[in-house]
Protein backbone atom coordinates (compact mmCIF):
# COMPACT_ATOMS: atom_id res chain seq x y z
CA UNK A 1 0.00 0.00 0.00
CA UNK A 2 2.89 2.34 1.03
CA UNK A 3 4.33 1.68 -2.40
CA UNK A 4 1.01 2.84 -4.39
CA UNK A 5 1.42 6.45 -2.64
CA UNK A 6 4.75 6.88 -3.22
CA UNK A 7 4.22 5.58 -7.17
CA UNK A 8 1.12 8.26 -6.81
CA UNK A 9 3.47 11.05 -5.37
CA UNK A 10 5.84 10.97 -7.90
CA UNK A 11 3.71 10.75 -10.60
CA UNK A 12 2.03 13.53 -9.65
CA UNK A 13 5.55 15.10 -9.52
CA UNK A 14 6.26 14.33 -13.00
CA UNK A 15 2.88 15.19 -15.03
CA UNK A 16 1.64 18.53 -12.63
CA UNK A 17 4.53 20.48 -14.11
CA UNK A 18 3.52 19.82 -17.60
CA UNK A 19 -0.64 20.32 -16.72
CA UNK A 20 0.62 23.53 -15.47
CA UNK A 21 1.83 24.96 -18.56
CA UNK A 22 -1.90 24.46 -20.19
CA UNK A 23 -2.06 27.81 -22.00
CA UNK A 24 -6.17 28.59 -21.32
CA UNK A 25 -8.81 26.77 -19.08
CA UNK A 26 -12.09 27.23 -19.15
CA UNK A 27 -14.06 26.65 -15.95
CA UNK A 28 -17.65 24.63 -16.40
CA UNK A 29 -19.06 26.83 -13.48
CA UNK A 30 -17.62 30.41 -12.44
CA UNK A 31 -15.05 30.09 -9.56
CA UNK A 32 -15.36 33.38 -7.25
CA UNK A 33 -12.23 35.88 -7.05
CA UNK A 34 -11.80 34.85 -10.60
CA UNK A 35 -12.55 36.83 -13.76
CA UNK A 36 -14.82 34.63 -15.92
CA UNK A 37 -13.52 35.46 -19.47
CA UNK A 38 -11.60 32.61 -21.64
CA UNK A 39 -8.25 33.83 -21.07
CA UNK A 40 -7.63 33.14 -17.71
CA UNK A 41 -4.85 31.06 -17.50
CA UNK A 42 -4.63 27.65 -15.55
CA UNK A 43 -1.83 29.30 -13.59
CA UNK A 44 -3.99 31.98 -11.56
CA UNK A 45 -6.18 28.74 -10.69
CA UNK A 46 -3.48 27.08 -9.18
CA UNK A 47 -2.35 30.03 -7.05
CA UNK A 48 -5.88 30.11 -5.99
CA UNK A 49 -6.13 26.88 -4.61
CA UNK A 50 -2.74 27.06 -3.21
CA UNK A 51 -3.61 29.80 -0.91
CA UNK A 52 -6.87 28.28 -0.38
CA UNK A 53 -4.85 25.06 0.70
CA UNK A 54 -2.50 27.25 3.32
CA UNK A 55 -5.77 28.94 4.52
CA UNK A 56 -7.46 26.34 5.32
CA UNK A 57 -4.84 24.56 6.54
CA UNK A 58 -4.42 27.64 9.32
CA UNK A 59 -7.97 27.59 10.01
CA UNK A 60 -7.61 24.17 10.30
CA UNK A 61 -4.64 24.90 13.24
CA UNK A 62 -6.61 27.04 14.76
CA UNK A 63 -9.99 24.67 15.33
CA UNK A 64 -7.36 22.14 16.62
CA UNK A 65 -5.76 24.24 19.21
CA UNK A 66 -9.21 25.67 20.45
CA UNK A 67 -10.25 21.88 20.71
CA UNK A 68 -7.36 21.04 22.53
CA UNK A 69 -7.28 24.12 25.02
CA UNK A 70 -11.17 22.71 25.96
CA UNK A 71 -10.29 19.31 26.00
CA UNK A 72 -7.18 20.85 28.95
CA UNK A 73 -9.67 22.83 30.96
CA UNK A 74 -12.70 20.46 30.98
CA UNK A 75 -10.73 17.06 32.04
CA UNK A 76 -9.89 16.84 35.36
CA UNK A 77 -7.94 13.39 35.26
CA UNK A 78 -3.85 13.76 34.23
CA UNK A 79 -3.73 11.23 31.00
CA UNK A 80 -6.80 13.64 29.52
CA UNK A 81 -4.59 16.61 29.98
CA UNK A 82 -1.91 15.51 28.45
CA UNK A 83 -4.15 14.44 25.21
CA UNK A 84 -5.18 18.15 25.45
CA UNK A 85 -1.61 19.53 25.93
CA UNK A 86 -0.48 16.83 23.18
CA UNK A 87 -2.84 18.16 20.79
CA UNK A 88 -2.00 22.13 21.03
CA UNK A 89 1.62 20.99 20.61
CA UNK A 90 1.32 19.02 17.58
CA UNK A 91 -1.43 21.91 16.14
CA UNK A 92 1.35 24.36 16.87
CA UNK A 93 3.41 22.21 15.41
CA UNK A 94 1.27 21.87 12.24
CA UNK A 95 0.95 25.51 11.73
CA UNK A 96 4.74 26.49 11.69
CA UNK A 97 5.27 23.80 9.28
CA UNK A 98 2.79 25.54 7.11
CA UNK A 99 3.62 28.91 7.63
CA UNK A 100 7.99 27.60 6.95
CA UNK A 101 6.60 25.95 3.88
CA UNK A 102 5.41 29.53 2.43
CA UNK A 103 8.23 31.38 3.96
CA UNK A 104 10.87 28.56 2.52
CA UNK A 105 9.42 28.95 -1.32
CA UNK A 106 9.12 32.54 -0.63
CA UNK A 107 13.12 33.19 0.51
CA UNK A 108 13.89 31.27 -2.34
CA UNK A 109 12.29 32.41 -5.17
CA UNK A 110 9.11 34.57 -5.05
CA UNK A 111 7.86 33.11 -7.92
CA UNK A 112 7.12 29.52 -6.58
CA UNK A 113 4.31 30.97 -4.31
CA UNK A 114 2.68 33.09 -7.50
CA UNK A 115 2.74 31.03 -10.93
CA UNK A 116 2.41 33.02 -13.79
CA UNK A 117 1.21 32.01 -17.28
CA UNK A 118 3.86 31.09 -19.66
CA UNK A 119 4.33 33.36 -22.98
Amino acid sequence: MRTFFVYLFVLACVVLPFAVRAEQFVPIAPIPGIPTDTNTPLSEYVNIAFNLAIAVGAVAAVVMIAYGGIEYMLSSALPQQQDGKKRIRNAFLGLAILLLVYLILYVINPDLVSLRALE
